[in-house]
């Protein structure tokens, strides 16, 4: 008997997204609370009641709200609800990989750092799904379907509902056991079909705002002003970030915090600065390459360089990495309107 892979949600991205910046903003929170606050400690007579233990409270309440509740509204809660958990646990990660249980053990940050950005390199790798079965179309129809149950459908959702129910296999040339007349999956559409229909019509006056809200951040994204912009604040940042480690190895290297973090972050630097002057050589010649060497910069930094920025500078770097996620942003658009851009 054949092995069917579970049928993938068309909502996972989004969900995702919602999972990694509640996670993200609690640790930023937590850490700006403690701080202000002069880490206090939640407890007394030997007893310390650690925040993790909070973040595996919070974890099981959102594992419980996906088992015990249907529709988006619980799944949006589950993931805002798993990431702020999940944000608590990976606060404490100093604690765990430090035998003197060191909440401030510097590269703690750059760990934390880290784990988001895999999660959120996941989260753009996964794409939606574009060749489904039928199995998989009727899934999500039928979960459009089941989030609308009690509160209705937008026309946008039903539209989305009703192409999916309808639609033929991604591939009509590949038998798919799925749509045999057999099996009876016509009549499962069908009664798909007639369940998106039945539902009440919802009117959404978020979706007007959400489009317009989208359609500024487009107009703002693909004026040339705005890649100028970005990257000028991108390029400011190099040298400061250069300068301060330098300085550091000039005077007594041991009174230098976090030595070799503070060179991987020199030698980033000067790998995304070296793609970054290229790009600019190539801009008139080649705009498409010089844009994608651009990126790569941007990517460089991301990837490597905020690792041993965080490591260094601790969460004093939050700001720089908004300044890089905004210019990958920019350069993403722009290079997706730019000539050349199949190639």
């Amino acid at each position: 008997m054949a092995v069917r892979t579970p049928a993938r949600s068309g909502s996972s991205r989004a969900d995702l997204w919602v999972m990694a910046g509640s996670g993200i903003a609690t640790v930023l929170l937590t850490r700006w609370f403690l701080a202000t606050a002069g880490y206090p400690k939640l407890g007394g007579g030997g007893l310390h009641i650690a925040h993790v233990l909070w973040g595996g409270l919070l974890l099981a309440v959102a594992l419980g709200t996906t088992l015990a509740f249907h529709g988006r509204p619980a799944r949006v809660t589950a993931a805002a609800l798993g990431g702020a958990g999940f944000g608590l646990f990976i606060d404490e990660v100093g604690k765990f990989v430090t035998e003197r249980t060191d909440y401030f053990y510097p590269p703690a940050a750059g760990i934390i750092y880290l784990t988001f950005a895999v999660l959120v390199v996941i989260v753009v790798r996964l794409r939606a799904p574009g060749h489904r079965t039928q199995d998989e179309r009727t899934a999500e129809a039928l979960r459009i379907a089941i989030d609308g149950v009690g509160t209705g459908l937008t026309a946008e959702q039903r539209a989305a509902a009703l192409r999916l129910a309808n639609g033929p296999p991604a591939d009509p040339g590949t038998a798919d056991p799925a749509a045999d007349p057999g099996t009876g999956r016509r009549a499962v559409d069908d009664a798909v079909v007639a369940l998106v229909e039945a539902l009440p019509h919802r009117d959404s006056p978020w979706a007007a705002r959400r489009r317009a809200l989208a359609a500024l951040a487009r107009r703002l994204v693909t004026r040339p002003v705005a890649a100028v912009a970005v990257a000028g604040v991108y390029v400011l940042q190099v040298p400061p970030l250069v300068g301060a480690p330098i300085e550091a190895l000039a005077g007594d290297l041991r009174a230098t915090r976090e030595l070799g973090a503070s060179l991987a972050m020199v030698a980033a630097a000067a790998v995304a600065a070296a793609l970054a002057v290229r790009a600019g050589f190539l801009l008139r010649a080649d705009r498409h390459r010089a844009l994608r060497l651009l990126r790569a910069s941007v990517l460089v930094d991301l990837l490597a360089g905020q690792v041993f920025k965080f490591t260094a500078l601790q969460f004093d770097a939050t700001v720089g990495l908004g300044l890089s996620v905004l210019l990958l942003a920019v350069l993403t658009v722009e290079l997706h309107r730019t000539p050349g851009a199949a190639r």
